[in-house]
Parts: structure tokens; sequence; C-alpha cells
């Protein structure tokens, strides 16, 4: 199965026409593939490849391929195919780099960087999208509002290291037990806000309490430092309780709160 063939990088034509360099375009003739192949370059009439013309690929500064071109005649290739290729090569690096800046802004526009939850701004863009289509389709959705308890205080005490890991780690436990279909997204500090789709009141109050005392139980180790945390939750219901954003985080946030308060 060739999508399951790997061949190491220092068995390719180009690692043992370089010597091992890998540097630039080698023109690789019937007799060179012979010698460096274990295969018969013909058989029963069949026509093999019989001449390559094989160069690598960097992408900063790094082995990223190798693009290769061949050919059924032997010495197929010269100075003037090499140039072209080396322009070739050139574009292609071009476009990879520019590809890769590309995906590295849509990163940073769409996540947090220290959870790797998606961040506000496009948790605002998702929620408006979805607001549409409810409305276009009489659905309802809910909105969870999540704050760690007592962050302030676990930063003053351990540090703000401390309380990145914390912050990272109530982060993934949130998104590891979020359906396919959610929206989790860092609100803002200390705040999460999740995008819940068929759902029940009662189902997700259960389940985030279920996993709120979970986390409860679980010391979560930091070096030498050992804590418990925990955080509280608020719902709101789309359309019932608000029909904006806002409308529903202060609904949300008024009832979590409340339930902050009830625990103390």
């Amino acid at each position: 199965d060739i999508l399951n063939f790997i061949l190491p990088c220092e068995e390719s034509f180009l690692a043992r026409n370089t010597d091992n360099m890998m540097d630039r375009f080698v023109s690789i003739n019937q007799e060179k593939l012979g010698e460096q192949t274990n295969f018969n370059l013909e058989d029963d009439n069949k026509i093999f490849i019989r001449s390559t013309l094989t160069g690598p690929i960097y992408v900063e500064g790094n082995l990223y391929g190798i693009i290769s071109i061949d050919s059924f005649e032997n010495n197929a290739f010269d100075d003037e195919d090499v140039q072209t290729m080396e322009f070739i090569r050139k574009n292609i690096e071009v476009a990879i780099t520019n590809h890769k800046l590309y995906q590295e802004k849509l990163v940073l526009s769409r996540f947090d960087n220290l959870t790797s939850l998606y961040n506000r701004h496009y948790f605002e863009e998702q929620f408006e999208l979805n607001r549409k289509k409810a409305h276009r389709y009489n659905e309802e959705f809910y909105i969870v509002l999540f704050d760690i308890d007592h962050f302030k205080s676990i930063n003053d005490r351990y540090g703000h290291f401390v309380g990145d890991q914390v912050l990272k780690h109530i982060s993934s436990l949130l998104f590891k037990n979020q359906r396919e279909s959610d929206i989790l997204a860092r609100f803002g500090g200390d705040e999460f806000i999740g995008l819940l789709f068929q759902s029940e009141y009662d189902e997700l109050k259960t389940k985030y309490t279920k996993l709120n005392d979970y986390l409860l139980h679980q010391s979560l180790h930091i070096d030498n430092t050992s804590i418990n945390c925990s955080f509280s939750f608020g719902i709101a219901q789309y359309p019932k309780d608000g029909k904006t954003l806002d409308e529903l985080v202060k609904v949300a946030d008024f009832e979590m709160y409340k339930n902050k308060r009830s625990s103390r």
C-alpha cells in the first residue's frame, strides 16, 4: 500500500547522489538508477523509469520534502530542465511558507494562546451565526458560563504560573467533556463560555455539577504544590432567557454567582 510506504531520507536518490547534503537538484540516468535500486528496470517489455530529476524543498531552513520528475527516456534532463525545476521549487517553497503563515494567523485569530480553546472574538462570531440559524428554524440552544472559584487567591498565593496551570487544567477538562457540536471558549480572565446544542437544562446542570465534584476531589499537582480547584457555572437558554449574547450572558452570570454564593 503506497499510503503506508515510508522511505528513509538517507535512502532517497537525492541523498545518495549529493553525499547526503540534499542541497541541490541532481539528474540521474539509467545506469545510476540501476545501481541504486534492487529491482529490474525492465521486465517483460514493460517500460520503467530510466532517468529522474530530483531536488529538495526547504521551508524555514528545514527539509520539507523532495520533488522529482521522471522519464521513460535515458538522459532525459539537461541544465535547462534543472533551472526550470529550481524555479518551480522556489515557488513551492514560497507557497508553503505563505500557507503556514496564513494557518498561524488563523490560529491566532480563533484560539486562546494559553488554553487552546476558542477566543472570545471567534466565539461571538459563532454565536451570531448559530443565533441566526436558530431564529430561522425555531431552534433553541444554551449558553453556559464558567468561573474558576477563588482564582485570585490561587494567583496571589502560588503565583501566575500555577494560576495558568489551573486555567489549562480546567479548560482541558471542560473541553474533553463537551460534544463535538458544542463550542467552548475562554471568555476572559478565569471565565469560560460554552455554546451547547441538543441539550436540556437539567441534563446540563447534572453534567457540570458531577464534573465539578470530580474536579474538587482530584488534586492538581504542580511542582511541589497540591491544589484542589473548582468552578461555578450558570446556564441560560435561547430564546427564553434572551435573544442576544449580552442578554444570555447576563442571565447565566447571575445564576453562576448565585450558585457560587450558595456553595460557600
